[in-house]
């Protein structure tokens, strides 16, 4: 009896253990969930800091920055990192960002953020004419460029790639006007898809699914009032509809073409006709989001911050949360007559959540309540994670503006 009593009461510690150990394995894993609301609020005063610091930069120009700047970039805590290529100005930086000296820290790199550009400019042109290029950019983080080839070049193209770059102990190299830049090397990266299912003459679909490109944002631009999105598949004089009413004209856009085959970033404006026009506000529409997920803009975000938390939204996927990961990128686009063009100036994102697809390309990117680009397209139907958009700077610089509050 003694026995069997000394058992029951063993199974029930048994019973008693497993229950607190699958209680403390639950909890544990809702303890390192991603709070991504938390990394934003964290974030806060660095994308602040960032702001100020583009608000001194024009845009206007193809090399926008000083001589000396090299980037910045922000931790999910909120630290923050602004690389120079010599101490000469740092008290202007330390100066004009007083405010957030207890965030900042700055790092010396080789390479300028212009210098950057015009090595990885010459690199990718240069390549192109032999080996079909996909992409290129300066790969901040490392103060280096890179470099993508898509499906239709191959690693038997490394001949034709040796003309360009040397092969040292750490990889690649390319030497411009003297000086050497590292080069990173990828082949066969997915495809792009710019989501947009809408062709010539489809209307512009804001309040319903279907063939659509997404709304970004209510804006003016030379005087009149529209709405601002993608600019592939658009043409200047298009007629454009919402739910099946008319609602504007294409006024602008900016995507290349036969005559003009290297722009800065994919947008168009859309001026609005009446009575539409006369109920635009700053809250764009999200479509299969609901009524209280509509957002009014209190500010523009120029440029976005190398590893910042921003939101995504398009009508077909709704809200995305995506991590910034790379700036100042170059798409190679074909065009109508079998050349090929580039869309400099496009950021890169990883998705953390949710999704990106067809329908969503000139949709938002925010940053708490604030416009930060125009959606141009995704990896993800290729296999890929990661997004494209223009950054706000640019539909700035082409003389937009921003409707907010």
């Amino acid at each position: 009896m003694k026995k069997h009593f000394w058992c029951v009461v063993l199974l029930l510690l048994l019973v008693i253990g497993s229950f607190m150990f699958f209680t403390a394995d639950r909890s544990s894993v809702t303890a390192y969930a991603v709070d991504y609301e938390a990394i934003m609020k964290a974030q806060q005063r660095a994308v602040d800091a960032n702001d100020l610091l583009n608000s001194t930069f024009d845009f206007t120009l193809e090399y926008p920055y000083p001589d000396d700047y090299s980037g910045d970039w922000v931790s999910d805590s909120g630290d923050m990192v602004i690389w120079l290529t010599s101490d000469d100005n740092i008290d202007d930086y330390k100066t004009l960002l007083s405010e957030y000296a207890d965030i900042i820290e700055y790092r010396f790199v080789d390479h300028s953020f212009n210098e950057l550009l015009l090595a990885v400019k010459e690199l990718g042109t240069g390549l192109e004419h032999e080996i079909y290029v996909k992409e290129f950019g300066p790969d901040i983080l490392n103060n280096s460029i890179f470099i993508t080839f898509s499906e239709e070049a191959s690693q038997d193209n490394y001949d034709i790639l040796y003309k360009y770059v040397d092969v040292t102990e750490n990889g690649y190299a390319f030497t411009y006007k003297g000086d050497t830049y590292n080069v990173e090397i990828t082949w066969d990266e997915p495809e792009v898809d710019e989501e947009v299912s809408y062709h010539g003459g489809s209307p512009l679909n804001l309040t319903s699914s279907g063939y659509c490109q997404t709304m970004s944002c209510n804006g003016y631009y030379n005087n009149h009032l529209g709405f601002v999105t993608c600019g592939h598949s658009q043409v200047l004089g298009h007629v454009m509809y919402s739910n099946g009413s008319f609602v504007g004209v294409t006024s602008y856009v900016n995507y290349p073409t036969v005559s003009t085959p290297n722009v800065t970033g994919d947008f168009s404006f859309i001026n609005s006709v009446a009575p539409y026009g006369t109920t635009i506000t700053s809250s764009p529409y999200y479509y299969n989001l609901p009524s209280t997920s509509l957002m009014t803009f209190v500010g523009v975000s120029s440029q976005p911050l190398l590893g910042s938390v921003l939101y995504k939204y398009g009508q077909t996927s709704g809200k995305t949360t995506v991590q910034v990961s790379s700036l100042n990128v170059s798409r190679t686009v074909n065009l109508s007559d079998g050349s090929t063009g580039h869309i400099s100036g496009l950021s890169i994102a990883n998705i953390l959540s949710g999704t990106s697809a067809g329908g969503d390309s000139g949709g938002p990117y925010t940053y708490e309540s604030k416009f930060a680009g125009v959606h141009n397209g995704s990896t993800v139907s290729s296999g890929g994670n990661t997004v494209y958009f223009t950054p706000a700077a640019y539909v700035l610089s082409a003389g937009v503006s921003i409707v907010t509050n």
